[in-house]
């Protein structure tokens, strides 16, 4: 599963809220890490196992780039790490 993505939002975007999942299709030892870096410092680093449904406040405040970050953790591959943005906060134009 390892898997970069970039964003680019030039500092407008404050903060989200983000709920990271496994995928339907993961065993129950499955295991992924999350790590998002905002222009080159980490930002948000979190552990997801099956199941896990909690949401995390993401501060973005002045960050142009980010990057998102998936890796396995878990005895068990899995293909697919899900993130849902539950809200977002832009800077007032």
């Amino acid at each position: 599963m390892p898997t970069e993505a970039d964003f680019s939002f030039n500092g407008d975007l404050k903060s989200m809220r983000i709920t990271p999942s496994l995928g339907d299709d993961c065993g129950s030892q499955s295991g992924a890490e999350l790590v998002l870096t905002g222009d080159g410092r980490e930002i948000f680093r979190r552990a997801v196992k099956s199941g896990d449904t909690e949401s995390y406040d993401v501060d973005l405040a002045g960050v142009d780039r980010l990057r998102l970050s998936a890796m396995n953790t878990g005895p068990e591959d899995c293909g697919a790490l899900n993130i849902k943005v539950v809200s977002q906060d832009w800077k007032a134009q």
